[in-house]
């Protein structure tokens, strides 16, 4: 069982997030979490139990459909709360949703550094000037069309979390991702690293420090032609060159005292990959991650505040003093695409389990599996051959 600290509830304090799981381990300051998945117990609003579905959040069609659900219970909190703040998982969304909405959410960055963090091509080119990037160049589809296919590519839209709108592209899939391409879009498009390993890192900051919270490798999956951000794996990340690990603190940091002079508050993850011994920067993701959970863990078992405990301090330039602390654990994200039927090292613990039937979309989450070992192996067994690449 999950050790909790003795955490007091801001009785006017709301989470706005994906998943129950992401405050599994600091509910107690929340009078109430709305998510999109989640069991509804412990004062937990979820769109899964309202409607008795299961939806996949990442596609466009379903974006008016989750405001919707959102706009609807804000509206009855602050009916009952006129004093209720709302702390989001992603604060880019608190700009697009309801003027209500965004006059009761704390703890937001101005919408135009959002804006650029979230823009893969603009922040690339600004940070380029910091950490190293690998080689890329801004292409249209049909220039896309006659690159030279004994390699292969990724190619990005300019926005897109989880995987969403990053392909692999290559000859045996020319013609399904050519598809998937708009013609009056740019794409970036970068010759594929083969073997490389993908990592993301939490970074802290306020107005006087910048903090490096412990990497993981993350899991990816090729899913439709993109890659698919899939769990993530802090124990195997230890396996990784020492040397190798504190250059990623090292340009980690640098990133963060930059984003610090931009006027960025609060907690945010930076993907890096390492590739050939040199550790290359993707993106700046301005919001908590799905890995949020693990470490959120490791910081309660070594008596520490949560992540969204030091970013609430972040924005009120508060001094955050953070002991070494260890993350055991790793974690894989099932869909009802996957199957259990070759796990061959059972988790510890099912976090956002469907406790009933409920209808099914394509691609949804269903639950993620946490571990207190590393799963690469597990995880090679867990779907099928052709579709899986852990990097």
């Amino acid at each position: 069982m999950l050790k909790k600290l003795n955490q007091k509830q801001n009785n006017h304090l709301y989470w706005f997030g994906m998943r129950e799981s992401e405050v599994e381990s600091c509910r107690n300051i929340f009078q109430k979490t709305i998510t999109i998945f989640g069991n509804g117990e412990d004062n937990n609003i979820c769109f899964r139990e309202e409607f008795q579905k299961n939806i996949n959040h990442n596609s466009l069609e379903n974006i008016a459909v989750i405001d919707d659900f959102f706009e609807e219970h804000t509206k009855k909190i602050l009916e009952v709360d006129p004093k209720a703040q709302f702390c989001s998982y992603n604060q880019s969304t608190v700009y697009h949703k309801s003027k209500d909405f965004k006059q009761h959410s704390i703890y937001v960055n101005e919408q135009q550094l959002l804006k650029f963090l979230n823009n893969k091509f603009t922040c690339k080119e600004y940070f380029k000037k910091i950490v190293p990037i690998l080689k890329h160049e801004y292409f249209k589809k049909e220039e896309i069309q006659n690159l030279d296919l004994e390699k292969s590519y990724v190619l990005q839209n300019q926005t897109g979390c989880g995987g969403e709108g990053t392909f692999l592209y290559n000859q045996s899939n020319q013609n399904e991702v050519l598809k998937c391409l708009q013609s009056e879009s740019t794409y970036l498009v970068t010759e594929y690293a083969e073997n490389n390993i993908p990592i993301n890192v939490h970074l802290l900051i306020s107005q006087s420090q910048v903090i490096v919270l412990p990497a993981s490798i993350q899991v990816i999956e090729l899913e439709s032609n993109q890659l698919a951000y899939k769990g993530c794996d802090y124990i195997s990340y230890q396996l990784i060159d020492r040397g190798i690990r504190e250059k990623v603190v090292q340009y980690a940091d640098k990133i963060g005292m930059e984003l610090q002079k931009l006027g960025y508050l609060g907690v945010c993850g930076i993907d890096f990959i390492i590739f050939e011994n040199e550790i290359y920067f993707m993106e700046i993701n301005p919001r908590f991650q799905n890995s949020t959970t693990l470490l959120n863990r490791g910081l309660v078992q070594s008596s520490q505040r949560t992540v969204q405990e030091w970013n609430m301090l972040c924005f009120e330039n508060k001094e955050i003093i953070l002991e070494p602390f260890e993350v055991p654990y790793a974690s894989y994200m099932i869909t009802n695409a996957d199957t259990f039927a070759h796990i061959d090292k059972v988790p510890i613990e099912i976090l956002d389990d469907i406790k009933k039937d409920v209808k099914y979309e394509k691609d949804s989450y269903i639950c993620i599996l946490l571990y207190n070992q590393l799963i690469s192996d597990s995880v090679s067994n867990l779907v099928s051959s052709q579709k899986k690449q852990v990097y």
